[in-house]
């Protein structure tokens, strides 16, 4: 149900953005850059991402 309304909650959100002549269409294309990206780091939400660790 929480996954549910946090997707419309994002959807209504970035619909929002979207009128904003470019500032908001901007903000839109990065949102989905940054989504496309971490989907396949994280396989699709099943498994979580660690980042790399730096040696000491």
């Amino acid at each position: 149900m929480a996954t549910a309304v946090s997707a419309g909650l994002f959807l209504i959100g970035s619909e929002a953005l979207g009128r904003v002549p470019v500032t908001g269409v901007l903000i839109q294309f990065l949102l989905v850059a940054v989504g496309s990206g971490t989907a396949p780091i994280t396989y699709f939400g099943l498994q979580e991402f660690e980042p790399a660790r730096m040696p000491k």
